[in-house]
This record gives C-alpha cells, sequence and structure tokens, in this order.
C-alpha cells in the first residue's frame, strides 16, 4: 500500500533535519557527546523499547532546544515540535526536565544515578519536586510519555555509541506530522 505524503510534509521534514544536523547539533552540552548523538541514542533506545512512535519522534528531538537558543531548551523544543507533531510530541519535550525533577522526589537512588552534568543542572532547574508538585505531575495526561523520555534520556550518554541516522526516523515523522 503507497501512503501519500504531501509536498508540505516533506518541506516539514526537511526543515526538520536541517535544524536536526545544524553544527550546533555538533557541541558537547557537559556529557562528552554532541547534542546530536544523545538524542540519535535517545530515540534509539525508545525504539528498542517498542515506545510509541510519538515518544520515539520526542526522544530523537528532545534536546532540539539547545539549537534554537533563547529560553529554556524544553520550552523552545516543544514548541518546535508541537508546530510539526502537535501534543503527542512536543508535551513529552517539555516536561522532560520535570520528569527529572519528579523522579529525583519519588525514587530512591535516583538522584545518584544521574551523570555529574544532570545533577549539576537539577539546581538549575529547580531541584526536586516538593509533595505538591509531584502530585501534580503525576496527574499530567502525558506523565508516562514524559518519564519513559526522561529515563531514555539518562541512559542515552554513552561516548562513542553508533546510533541509527537521523533519516532512519524519516517514515516515523513523515506519519506523525499534523497536516
Amino acid at each position: 500500500m503507497t501512503t501519500w505524503i504531501s509536498s508540505k510534509s516533506l518541506r516539514d521534514f526537511a526543515e526538520i533535519k536541517k535544524l536536526f544536523q545544524a553544527n550546533s547539533g555538533d557541541r558537547s552540552y557537559g556529557e562528552n557527546l554532541s547534542v546530536r548523538d544523545h538524542m540519535l541514542q535517545t530515540a534509539s533506545i525508545l525504539r528498542q523499547a517498542a515506545a510509541p512512535d510519538a515518544w520515539v519522534i520526542a526522544g530523537l528531538l528532545h534536546d532540539i532546544g539547545w539549537q534554537l537558543g533563547g529560553e529554556s531548551h524544553e520550552e523552545a523544543g516543544a514548541r518546535f515540535s508541537y508546530t510539526y507533531f502537535g501534543a503527542k510530541v512536543a508535551e513529552p519535550i517539555r516536561l522532560h526536565v520535570n520528569a527529572k525533577r519528579w523522579l529525583v522526589a519519588n525514587e530512591a537512588g535516583y538522584e545518584a544515578s544521574l551523570s555529574t552534568t544532570s545533577r549539576a543542572t537539577l539546581a538549575l532547574q529547580g531541584g526536586a519536586f516538593n509533595q505538591v508538585e509531584s502530585q501534580s505531575f503525576a496527574a499530567h495526561p502525558y506523565f508516562d510519555a514524559a518519564i519513559c523520555l526522561r529515563r531514555a534520556d539518562d541512559q542515552a550518554k554513552v561516548i562513542g555509541l553508533q546510533s541509527p541516522g537521523f533519516d532512519t526516523y524519516r517514515e516515523t515523522l513523515l506519519k506523525a506530522m499534523v497536516t
């Protein structure tokens, strides 16, 4: 069965790919691997875990906000992703930092398992949630997606690991685009 793909979707895919491959994606963000390699590892982990396509895409784009600059990377990345994929991709991206804050507050040993960089940024991101914040976050409709993304994000820091490239996600991205 042939799926019809609009020229707008193809242009959107090209725009996303261009930003993903921008030189700023080559820089390290403190984990001794590039932002781009980290995002590819995250998406690969989620795909291998048979996560829903929207979660895989969120993994692929969760740190794209670092290439956009300005506000917090999770807000910039969510705004960018919402344009192309809607809330199913954008919300886990927006919430992946708060998922770390929730996990620190609610899962014994989680903070100690974080990389040095993730522990250092935790304070800048507001630290562990208090009880009220934890309850509110756990009630969010994208809570499960955000926690799953966060766990993959934490694992996706393997220096030198070769992950499938961006183009291996082409069909997944095109199928998920809002038209």
